[in-house]
């Protein structure tokens, strides 16, 4: 069976960060859109825009990161495996991964504009959701543009995340060295999970100081980010 190479290991490393950079512009392309629909007489100049997309732009990476430590895991698998039948397999397998949670990702920061022009507050449990969805004239239009979304996220996904070679490879892959890069790679995954260096992990706390107009801090913050938040705050209340 045919065995990888070291070009196919910085070849996947480079399509996923290539992947995730198209994710990020598009969850800055609905920050965008939040900004426009819902903000009226909000200047740029008033608001401090680039602080607040800079700060917006540091939630969604966090949620990318959350998102990434499996498929570091799943990359360490397959070049411990070293076999290309498998290595395309797991290709495979982070095609529909990254299908199901970036699109899940996305599909909920749309939802949260229903919610948002609903209750003027992002999304923090299900029962908005279903409320703000059920209760108003989206719930036809609502899961018809959730599986467009999904539907493109696919579609990236599977034009980005493709090997076609099948070859006798020249040099062997050095399993050391590409084990130390998944080290270094998951590590710097929970570095962004966490949105900090500091002592502190991100936290929605932060929107609440980046202006002086409240709305902005609704700008910068991930409804995503804040629905995380919140479940993990009930998973620790239960406890």
């Amino acid at each position: 069976m045919l065995k990888l190479d070291n070009s196919f290991v910085w070849k996947l490393i480079f399509k996923i960060a290539a992947l995730n950079l198209t994710f990020l512009v598009a969850m800055t392309l609905f920050r965008a859109a939040f900004f426009f629909y819902f903000g009226g007489d909000v200047g740029f100049a008033d608001a401090g825009i680039a602080r607040v997309f800079a700060l917006g732009m540091r939630y969604d990476i966090s949620v990318l990161g959350y998102i990434n430590i499996p498929v570091v895991c799943v990359v360490a698998l397959l070049i411990f495996v070293n076999l290309l039948d498998i290595f395309l397999l797991g290709v495979r397998f982070l095609k529909y991964y990254y299908t199901l949670l970036v699109g899940s990702a996305l599909s909920l920061t749309f939802a949260n504009f229903f919610v948002y022009a609903k209750y003027q507050k992002h999304l923090s449990d299900w029962n908005e959701l279903h409320s703000a969805v059920i209760n108003n004239f989206n719930v036809f239009l609502a899961p018809l543009l959730g599986a467009i979304i999904f539907w493109a996220v696919f579609a990236t996904a599977r034009k980005v995340l493709i090997f076609q070679e099948k070859r006798a490879f020249r040099s062997s892959l050095n399993k050391f060295a590409a084990l130390v890069i998944m080290v270094f790679w998951i590590s710097g995954c929970f570095v962004l999970a966490r949105g900090s260096l500091g002592g502190q992990a991100l936290s929605s706390r932060a929107a609440q100081e980046v202006s002086d107009n409240a709305f902005m801090g609704d700008v910068a913050v991930s409804g995503v980010f804040i629905l995380g938040e919140s479940i993990i705050g009930n998973i620790r209340g239960v406890r």
